[in-house]
């Protein structure tokens, strides 16, 4: 009984910490799987050395499944939840349609805020609750409090979070859209319902402005020689936009984050870009 309590706390508070963490940091799971990856090789060397020592194997095997097995199923549920896994279709569908959604600065604070919470209500539980301190669960922990805090005061830099919508071949017309400051997330059909016409993510833009602060813009482009008829969608024309001659960075089919730095006369100088995918 104690062995299902250890390994069910060991499985669920892991995968919750390597969720979390890969939710602030916009759902990547590059770091989540970095940790899970030290956290697992730690305990294969335990594990190891426990039977170059000579430990009974029946203690071996009771140790392999004490320390690794649960981080093996950790890993295994976030993989899953996360689409990483070909065969689970269902959840990489769902979540492929999540990841085209905007993750939101209120979204960003609620994650980080209950990272810090679980850290520190686990931290204490892998130390004096269970019958042996799970020490590397303490320290991943201690990893996820810090990184909660550091993406709250990140997250707390953001002045202002907008859709900026693009119409046209060469993107002659340029819309916004006010992301509302409590929405958790945001969807195309929350500022443009015509659904005769495909919307593209293109890419992320941040305008770092003097006071260290910044703005979001999340880029959006129809590509289409038409003429749009806007007047029944949620965005408002914008006559001008100050990376507007910088636009030539953001392509179809390429999801790009670039970064700005706004000048006091109104123009922008870019700074850095990286191409998502």
């Amino acid at each position: 009984m104690d062995f299902i309590v250890d390994f069910v706390y060991s499985s669920v508070s892991t995968f919750i910490l390597a969720y979390f963490i890969y939710m602030i940091l916009g759902r990547k799971r590059k770091i989540s799987i970095i940790i899970l990856s030290i956290m697992f090789i730690y305990q294969i060397i335990s594990v190891i050395q426990a039977f170059l020592i000579g430990f009974p194997i029946d203690s071996v095997i009771l140790l392999f499944l004490y320390s690794p097995t649960p981080t093996i199923f950790a890993f295994f549920l976030f993989m899953t939840f996360t689409g990483g896994f070909s065969f689970a279709h269902v959840k990489r569908k769902k979540l492929k349609n999540l990841s085209n959604h905007i993750q939101t600065k209120r979204l960003t604070e609620i994650a980080s805020i209950l990272v810090v919470i679980f850290a520190v209500i686990l931290a204490p539980i892998s130390i004096f609750l269970l019958e042996e301190p799970n020490y590397l669960v303490l320290i991943v922990c201690i990893i996820s409090f810090i990184l909660g805090i550091y993406m709250l005061i990140t997250v707390k830099k953001i002045k202002m979070e907008k859709v900026i919508l693009f119409v046209g071949i060469n993107k002659e017309k340029i819309y916004f859209y006010d992301i509302p400051k409590n929405a958790l997330k945001v969807e195309v059909k929350d500022f443009y319902k015509n659904e005769m016409y495909i919307v593209d993510a293109i890419g992320e833009a941040t305008l770092y402005q003097e006071d260290k602060k910044y703005e979001k813009h999340y880029l959006y482009w129809i590509g289409t020689g038409d003429k749009i008829d806007m007047k029944d969608e949620e965005v408002v024309e914008l006559r001008s936009l100050v990376y507007k001659d910088y636009l030539d960075h953001f392509e179809k089919y390429h999801y790009k984050k670039v970064v700005f730095i706004e000048n006091r006369n109104g123009t922008a100088e870019f700074v850095k870009e990286k191409l998502v995918k």
